[in-house]
């Protein structure tokens, strides 16, 4: 099945779309780069995933803060698991 060139265009602004979001909800700190590591027998390990950022404690944040954040936690969920997977294959050294 070929889809229209109209289509085709549509799909490729609305990705582009949806990856400059994530990348705005980044800047904006609604996401942030974590990393944790485990040592086990002589082998430090590190878990990489994307997190929810802080703006303090909840009762002081406004509703909209939480609501914006609870969205773009599960609607750009694809597109954490695919930065989390990226730092998988980035070797750092990362000091203790």
């Amino acid at each position: 099945m070929r889809l229209p060139r109209f289509t085709k265009l549509t799909l490729c602004i609305l990705v582009a779309l949806y990856c400059l979001g994530y990348v705005a909800a980044r800047s904006e700190k609604y996401f942030v780069h974590r990393v944790g590591f485990q040592t086990d027998e002589g082998r430090k390990s590190y878990n990489h995933y994307v997190d929810i950022g802080d703006f303090g404690p909840g009762i002081f944040q406004p509703r909209s803060v939480q609501y914006t954040q609870f969205l773009c936690y599960w609607g750009f969920t694809p597109l954490r698991w695919v930065e989390v997977l990226s730092w998988q294959f980035i070797p750092r050294d990362y000091p203790l």
